[in-house]
């Protein structure tokens, strides 16, 4: 026997049915595809799968804000530029961008990074107006390695300015450089993953060729490759471990100034060195107060003459089976004071 639906219940059995529809459609638009995409208004996505075949450029007013999302970028080449931020700012909270094929992402304006997010096989190279910025992160750089030979790490290239506060870097066949403005408080940045991966072993991790960086209670760890700096070097209260940090003069550098205080060293060196220009004393202005090296060594290389002063006031070196200070010296214009 059929019964007939009383108009009510038909109206209730349409409401649920246009309901459900209408979340399988949100379902299904939750993908979203670009070509060449182009942002120059505030837009801001929560929850999407993003596929760029093209190139993202985000200008004038421009902002692109993505929570929880992924951005994946297919086809093209590891040279391309595949992000351009002219003057607006990109914000990962929660996110992830991947570049199937490798690819640039280039900032003249602003990336902010929270929460826990990944860059895939993009090199970031940020410009002497752009900045970058991680706040409260856990980010992965992540490169692609094969063998010593074939493999295509990921670098963050620092011209601009660079922030990093209470946040936790992980470099995966990645490295960072930077000639600008280089801030690391509270955080920390570790490549453990790359132990054993002879990939461009004479390149550092972390490596300073100018511009002024403060590093302040903060850890380094398993950067096998070591820090180098030629930067304006500020470091308070920071550990090393299985990291060595050397402050670095090259042959074209004139001027050295670096403070290095309250540290720990564990399995790393901290070294000086100065490259022989054969043409220039170079002018040098080092100080290391109450640093601790457990299984390291203190070394000073300097092939060229400087003037100035290099002062070690108060070290204690421990554990070391071999020498745990280590002096070569062509000429020395300056003064060299070691104080226990």
């Amino acid at each position: 026997m059929h019964r007939n639906l009383n108009p009510r219940s038909a109206a209730i059995i349409a409401i649920v049915l246009l309901a459900t529809l209408a979340l399988l459609a949100m379902g299904s638009a939750a993908d979203m595809e670009f070509d060449d995409w182009r942002i120059r208004s505030p837009v801001q996505y929560s929850d999407e799968n993003i596929t760029v075949s093209g190139q993202l450029t985000i200008e004038h007013i421009g902002s692109l804000q993505l929570n929880r999302c992924n951005l994946t970028f297919t086809g093209g080449m590891p040279e391309e530029q595949r992000v351009l931020l002219y003057v607006g700012s990109l914000m990962l909270d929660d996110s992830n961008i991947i570049a199937e094929n490798g690819g640039k992402i280039s900032v003249e304006g602003r990336i902010e990074i929270i929460g826990e997010s990944t860059v895939e096989h993009m090199d970031i190279w940020v410009g002497s107006r752009g900045s970058i910025a991680f706040r409260d992160a856990d980010v992965t750089l992540t490169g692609s390695y094969t063998s010593a030979i074939d493999n295509d790490p990921v670098e963050l290239q620092l011209g601009g300015s660079a922030t990093f506060v209470d946040s936790n870097v992980s470099l995966e066949v990645a490295f960072i450089s930077s000639t600008g403005t280089f801030t690391f408080t509270r955080s920390s940045i570790e490549s453990s993953h790359d132990y054993g991966w002879p990939y461009l072993p004479s390149k550092e991790h972390l490596r300073f060729d100018g511009g002024t960086v403060s590093l302040v209670d903060s850890d380094f760890h398993s950067l096998y490759t070591g820090i180098r700096s030629g930067a304006d070097l500020s470091v308070r209260d920071c550990t090393f471990n299985g990291s060595d940090l050397q402050i670095h003069a090259p042959q074209w550098l004139k001027d050295l100034g670096a403070w290095v205080d309250g540290c720990t060293f564990t399995n790393s060196d901290l070294g000086i060195s100065l490259e022989d220009s054969q043409y220039e004393t170079k002018t040098v202005d080092v100080l290391i107060e109450d640093v601790t090296i457990d299984r390291g060594r203190l070394v000073l290389d300097l092939q060229e003459a400087y003037k100035g002063s290099i002062v070690i006031d108060g070290a204690s070196i421990k554990d070391y089976s071999g020498y745990g200070v280590v002096v070569k010296a062509s000429g020395i214009n300056g003064e060299l004071v070691l104080e226990s």
